[in-house]
């Protein structure tokens, strides 16, 4: 029986690892287009696809944003009940921080372009 339970978890965490690695590759793949063509991710797949089918993947993406979000904030709950502390006054603060400290600094003073396009 542990060998059953042992060789489960050593298939699960070699998914995990292909999974991972499958990001990575897209991740670079996509950075590799973006600075060879000078465009974001949305054009291309507009140029090749129309707009329509664009629109249906970033949708799928906006889902996928909320549904990442909304088990960042599960997570900080439940570490924040580990230490018996008040959950909707440091869920309030850990939501401060993500959206008012970290998102404006990339995107609203314009650090992503600068990191992006400083060669």
């Amino acid at each position: 029986m542990f060998s059953l339970v042992n060789t489960q978890s050593v298939i699960d965490g070699l998914s995990y690892a292909l999974g991972f690695i499958v990001l990575i590759v897209i991740q670079e793949m996509n950075a590799r287009m973006g600075i060879v063509t000078g465009k974001g991710l949305a054009d291309l797949i507009r140029e090749n696809a129309g707009f329509r089918v664009t629109f249906l993947i970033f949708v799928g993406l906006l889902i996928a944003d909320i549904g990442n979000t909304t088990t960042e904030f599960a997570g900080v709950a439940g570490s924040i009940s580990l230490w018996r502390l008040l959950q909707w006054e440091c869920l309030g603060l850990a939501a401060h921080l993500r959206w008012n400290l970290a998102e404006p600094a990339l995107v609203f003073n314009g650090l992503f372009d600068q990191l992006l396009w400083s060669r």
